[in-house]
């Protein structure tokens, strides 16, 4: 009998150009852009400093959905030019911090994921390119979870 190793929770953050939930479900309007959890890590920073409304605790949320329009769409395209301008100076590859093993948080029990400049500078220049696309039209831009599902983790050497 074999043993199952622990499963971890993944989300994405897709990026539809289209007014409402609704809508988007209604005409199957597909996604432009989709962020999974560890590009998520990397642009939250960016994320934080567009917010507008520091109450909405969903902004940009992978738990949550979020209407980008009007100056919301200018002040995250400010935010994305800003992490090209932070793209520009990494190596190929660099480490992000993902999160911490258990409830202490400390060196030792850092979680790092290695993300690739390059993709993570495709990612900005599609969502830089939706956004310009919202403003032309004067169309917003939802973004919206993902519904969480389980991945397993890798089977235990020892079985």
């Amino acid at each position: 009998m074999s043993r199952h190793s622990k499963t971890s929770i993944y989300t994405h953050l897709y990026f539809h150009l289209g007014p409402d939930r609704a809508t988007i479900d209604a005409q199957g309007i597909p996604h432009r852009v989709v962020l999974d959890d560890w590009s998520y890590t990397f642009f939250e920073r960016y994320f934080d400093r567009a917010q507008l409304d520091e109450a909405d605790d969903a902004f940009l949320d992978q738990g949550g959905e979020t209407c980008l329009s009007g100056y919301q769409l200018y002040r995250l395209q400010v935010e994305l030019q800003e992490a090209l301008l932070d793209l520009s100076a990494r190596p190929d590859e660099f480490k992000v911090l993902f999160g911490w093993r258990g409830r202490e948080r400390t060196l030792e029990t850092e979680v790092h994921y290695t993300l690739r400049r390059d993709e993570l500078l495709e990612e900005t220049r599609q969502l830089l390119d939706l956004l310009q696309e919202a403003i032309d039209q004067q169309q917003s831009v939802m973004a919206l979870s993902s519904e969480l599902y389980w991945v397993a983790a890798a089977p235990d050497p020892q079985d």
